[in-house]
């Protein structure tokens, strides 16, 4: 029997390294600075826009950025059809088209910081597929891959203290590490999205 660890373990999200802990540059604006009301904004980088490709592609997660990029891209699709191939299963959730739900994370992927609806999503994902899964089994993979911290969506940001408002705003749409992204659509693919925002 497994315990469930309620009452006894507190779940932590782990989010990829940042650009300051991979220690690729010191940061020049601090948040707290900035909240606290400072106007006086002068941050600069001596990092190009190659530098940040690479640091999108080369993955935040401390096992795999370090790396050689050819088994760090073996380590990044083996990570994505683990998901696939196991990790689905054992939450309850059988995949019988894996290929299906591949095409779908790399659609989700496509959506990185856009708050597309999972219809289009789901559209991008089967376009010329005449047997189209359901809108519940997509939304089925969407609550799977939550569960499993797949996905990382971003809550909607609005300044002003209207909770109203901001509850009423869709989250964009981000996987767990830029790199998963990268990789679902061929590494480069995703980049210049994630780097122009939506």
């Amino acid at each position: 029997m497994i315990h469930s660890g309620a009452g006894r373990i507190v779940p932590m999200r782990m989010r990829p390294l940042s650009l300051a802990e991979r220690q690729v540059e010191t940061p020049t604006v601090r948040l707290s600075a900035l909240l606290a009301g400072d106007r006086d904004i002068d941050g600069r980088t001596g990092l190009r826009l190659t530098d940040y490709v690479e640091e999108i592609t080369a993955s935040g997660f401390p096992a795999i950025r370090g790396l050689p990029p050819r088994v760090r891209r073996a380590e990044l699709d083996a990570y994505l059809d683990n998901v696939v191939e196991r990790e689905f299963p054992e939450q309850g959730y059988p995949v019988r088209r894996p290929a299906v739900l591949r095409a779908w994370l790399a659609a989700y992927a496509a959506a990185t910081s856009t708050t597309a609806t999972y219809a289009r999503i789901l559209d991008a994902a089967t376009a010329g597929l005449a047997n189209k899964p359901a809108k519940d089994t997509t939304l089925a993979y969407r609550d799977a891959l939550s569960s499993l911290w797949l996905l990382d969506d971003l809550p909607a940001w609005i300044p002003g203290h209207s909770h109203l408002d901001r509850l009423g705003q869709s989250s964009r749409h981000h996987l767990a590490d830029p790199a998963l992204a990268a990789r679902l659509l061929g590494d480069v693919a995703v980049v210049p999205l994630a780097l122009l925002g939506p």
